[in-house]
């Protein structure tokens, strides 16, 4: 599976991230490749059910967790992990659109 995500900030792409998630001998791993970074990085499946998945890489610096969720109409995205010595956790509520 492929996808994209880009950040737009007053109208013009500040920032792009392409993703994937392969099956492969080790498990299955989702693989981010952000603009500003020059390689990729993955992160394996460690739980999965109907409504959730949840990709993890202990060693990254953030984040260190990936985790999707989704009810009857909406998706949720949400990266946790440690920064400073703190925990963190961002959430990202995705809303269905027309591709223009």
């Amino acid at each position: 599976m492929m996808g994209m995500s880009r950040t737009v900030k007053n109208g013009k792409t500040v920032a792009f991230e392409f993703l994937q998630i392969v099956e492969g001998e080790k498990g299955i791993f989702y693989i981010s490749k952000p603009s500003q970074n020059s390689g990729e990085t993955s992160f394996k499946l460690v739980k999965a059910g109907p409504a959730e998945a949840t990709f993890e890489n202990p060693k990254h610096d953030l984040p260190q967790r990936i985790i999707y969720r989704r009810d009857t109409t909406n998706l949720f995205a949400s990266i946790e992990g440690t920064r400073n010595g703190k925990a963190m956790k961002i959430d990202f509520p995705m809303v269905k659109a027309k591709c223009e």
